[in-house]
């Protein structure tokens, strides 16, 4: 096996300082995120798709294989890799369901930059990293538009139906998050220990907060 490439050191390295920042506000927080990824899970996901998971979020994955308990990333879960194809399958299957029949599920979707990340329901590529309680979150965007970047954070899911960019790389997507614990943007919920990002505004809404 060679060497891992420079970008997915980097996104383990960034999400590993989230990681801290978390236990710096909360405490006991980090024993909520499971152990690293093992290589039966990964060779999983490669079975069930046909190719592996991104370099950079498997990086992210062998630092910590998702989290346990309801809403502690953020207020949204942090997936391991069994989640990952569990959601990305349902994604699959739903976009497929409206397709036989005959429905338009894209015209739903609110795309403000339609040549960076596809106006799309779903699309093949688009590999789910986070969920909240509304079926939505983040994923690594490995089919972007032309003008797009692979391996770029985009949003999916109902709750909004917004396909936007958050960040060009998983590993600037936990350095954007970094950046708003520096600025102090943290509530932490006093009984379960829950670290969220505000807003000026006051919403923990984890979307808004990383795209003012």
């Amino acid at each position: 096996m060679g060497l891992p490439e420079q970008s997915q050191i980097d996104a383990g390295y960034a999400f590993t300082k989230v990681l801290a920042w978390m236990e710096t506000a909360s405490l006991g927080i980090r024993a909520h995120f499971r152990p690293p990824v093992s290589v039966d899970a990964l060779t999983h996901y490669r079975e069930v798709f046909g190719q592996p998971l991104p370099d950079s979020l498997v990086a992210v994955l062998s630092v910590a294989d998702g989290n346990d308990d309801e809403g502690d990333f953020f207020l949204h879960n942090l997936l391991g890799v069994e989640e990952i194809i569990a959601i990305q399958t349902v994604q699959e299957q739903t976009a497929e369901s409206f397709r036989r029949a005959g429905l338009d599920c894209d015209r739903w979707v609110r795309c403000p930059e339609p040549g960076v990340v596809s106006r799309k329901f779903w699309k093949p590529g688009w590999v789910p990293f986070t969920a909240d309680d509304g079926d939505s979150g983040f994923a690594v965007d490995m089919s972007p538009g032309p003008f797009g970047t692979s391996g770029q954070v985009i949003t999916y899911g109902p709750d909004p139906a917004l396909r936007t960019v958050i960040a060009p790389s998983l590993t600037e997507f936990f350095e954007l998050i970094s950046a708003r614990l520096e600025l102090g943007s943290v509530l932490v919920d006093p009984c379960t220990g829950a670290v969220s990002l505000c807003t000026p505004a006051g919403s923990s809404n984890l979307v808004e907060s990383l795209m003012r």
